[in-house]
């Protein structure tokens, strides 16, 4: 498949294009993804330029249309070949998607049309991509989307919908490019340091007042087991996704035997298989991020701070890619000071992999949190580096306590459950129109 640049409402071509490959073994796929050059540059700043006449009202009316938006079968197969995810899951949340725009077109959000607005957008979850949109067609800010090579085909897709549906030319752009190649990089730069806003997937670091979306270090603190069930399925299905909790610390031991319980039979009842079939439930995962991990869990393992509880029985078995493809849960815990904070409690974990540890008592879970936040706000250039979701039914945990550790708190509700309004602590509407 091949793509193009979205400028000023029209598809544009590039001189050259390289090629961006699945990552995933036994996946022979790949799109063809134009450069970004001078004249693209030229063309971009005006279409920034063009004063926007369209109302609200109507602008609105495009965003309701995406109801009825199907994309084709070419367009599936691109976003499950390149992202990893099942056909059943991308379907999924681009109805959830959907969903997410028609409730924020309805929600009375205000208009800025004061910015010009730069937003980097990740591949991991197909609901991002309405996510900004929605706001930024909303908001009537001439806006730039720098697409992932990783999903450069769906979200050009919508856009390309949304302008065949009426969207001003100019609004929405989208451009691909190869940040890695030196003069693209240039251009880039020139581009970014022209615009009002920057918004950032991930942990990058770009300029010092960019706006930042980073969950990937999402928490659970379980008091009671019943409050969490419902919710533990969400981050195991959607393993890439910036969202999913992947970590959790259970206070007392029954908690965490339901806990650990619950989440073996949802593991065990992921299909593995083509991605393309309906009937597949379990993802893909890149060698290279197999690889990283089932050297941590290997090693925690041999030096007894990390014990497998899922798949059961496999003290012997060698812990490599096979083994991480197709889930695990690990108890992680360390009683020697010296090691330091066990490496699950800092590590991004994007694939079918779930640490649970078991902890006492609220203070001691509290510790361990403070031990992890420190941790990873220094990564981070950070203090408040991480979403948090805690799950009880009595209040005997006032969320104040946390309110240094998280810039996201939720209350028996998973940050996987995206509504819109506010996203990973942020009010993206306030920015836009500020």
């Amino acid at each position: 498949m091949k793509v193009e640049h979205y400028i000023n409402g029209e598809k544009t071509e590039s001189d050259w294009y390289y090629k961006s490959k699945s990552p995933f073994s036994g996946i022979e796929y790949e799109v063809e993804v134009p450069s970004f050059q001078e004249k693209h540059e030229k063309m971009l700043l005006d279409a920034l330029e063009k004063k926007n006449t369209q109302s609200l009202d109507e602008r609105i009316k495009i965003l309701e249309t995406l109801k009825y938006y199907n994309p084709k079968k070419e367009v599936l197969e691109a976003a499950c070949k390149m992202t990893g995810i099942p056909i059943s899951l991308i379907k999924t949340r681009i109805e959830e998607g959907k969903e997410m725009a028609l409730h924020l077109a309805e929600s009375g959000l205000k208009e800025g049309r004061k910015r010009t607005v730069f937003v980097g957008i990740s591949p991991n979850d197909p609901r991002e991509i309405f996510y900004f949109l929605s706001h930024l067609v909303i908001s009537g800010n001439p806006s730039i989307l720098k697409l992932s090579k990783r999903e450069p085909v769906l979200s050009l897709d919508v856009i390309d919908y949304m302008g065949m549906h009426g969207l001003a030319p100019g609004l929405i752009n989208a451009i691909h490019g190869n940040t890695a190649d030196k003069k693209e990089q240039e251009i880039f730069s020139r581009i970014i340091k022209s615009l009002d806003t920057l918004i950032v997937m991930g942990d990058a670091y770009i300029r010092n007042d960019q706006i930042s979306f980073c969950a990937e270090h999402s928490r659970g603190l379980v008091l009671d087991s019943s409050a969490a069930s419902p919710h533990l399925k969400k981050s195991i299905v959607a393993p890439g996704s910036c969202l999913a909790e992947h970590n959790y610390l259970v206070v007392g031991r029954e908690n965490y035997i339901q806990i650990v319980k619950e989440l073996g039979e949802i593991y065990a009842r992921l299909r593995g298989g083509d991605i393309m079939d309906i009937k597949t439930t379990r993802g893909l995962i890149d060698d290279d991020v197999l690889s990283q991990v089932a050297e941590i869990v290997s090693m925690g393992r041999a030096s007894d701070i990390i014990k497998v509880l899922y798949p059961r029985d496999t003290e012997k078995r060698k812990i490599d890619n096979r083994f991480m493809e197709g889930g695990a849960i690990v108890e992680h815990y360390s009683e020697d000071p010296e090691v330091g904070v066990n490496p699950m409690m800092d590590t991004k974990l994007p694939l079918y992999l779930t640490g649970v540890r078991y902890v006492p008592t609220i203070k001691d879970a509290l510790r361990d949190l403070y031990a992890a936040q420190r941790s990873i706000g220094l990564k981070n250039h950070g203090e408040k580096s991480m979403a948090l979701s805690i799950y009880k039914n009595k209040n005997y945990l006032k969320t104040e306590e946390l309110e240094n550790i998280a810039y996201d708190i939720h209350i028996n509700e998973s940050p996987s459950d995206v509504t819109g309004i506010v996203h990973q602590g942020i009010r993206l509407n306030d920015i836009l129109t500020h």
